[in-house]
């Protein structure tokens, strides 16, 4: 059984800039070494939740938002 995407466009917009911005800060402005692994990361994460349009955590907890 397929995912059925859970995120509206503009949550799916936000998301990915979100995500580039995580990527971004973690390997140019960070200088704490567990950031600097960690905001990439949760970036990437991110990136892919808003690319693909499927929130796990909205799933996991049963939100949903209008489309």
């Amino acid at each position: 059984m397929a995912a059925q995407p859970n995120l509206p466009i503009l949550a799916r917009i936000g998301y990915s800039v979100a995500g580039l911005l995580l990527v971004y800060l973690g390997f140019t402005s960070v200088e704490s070494a567990a950031l600097r692994y960690l905001l990439p990361l949760l970036g990437g994460v991110v990136l892919v939740e808003g690319i693909i349009g499927y929130c796990v955590l909205m799933a996991v907890f049963g939100l949903r938002r209008r489309t």
